[in-house]
């Protein structure tokens, strides 16, 4: 399971990707951002392929996101 310690993002292989403040966030296009803007996962092809994201690490991302974003839903603003 995914979390965030320190300023990273740790996935379950254990690779960490710096994420400042634990921000990470996608942008219509589907690329994906940290912190204030650092660009995690482009739409365009990687030129260092070792930089971009297993599938597993995507579905993992993204799972972690979804559960974000429904503890947000769940808050009770009265």
């Amino acid at each position: 399971m995914i979390r965030i310690k320190e300023q990273n993002l740790i996935f379950s292989t254990g690779r960490r990707i710096s994420v400042q403040r634990g921000v990470v966030g996608i942008s219509p296009s589907l690329e994906v951002f940290q912190g204030y803007g650092g660009i995690l996962v482009p739409t365009e092809p990687f030129l260092d392929d070792n930089d971009a994201l297993t599938d597993q690490e995507r579905i993992e991302l993204a799972g972690f996101m979804i559960k974000q974003w429904q503890a947000f839903k769940a808050l009770s603003i009265t």
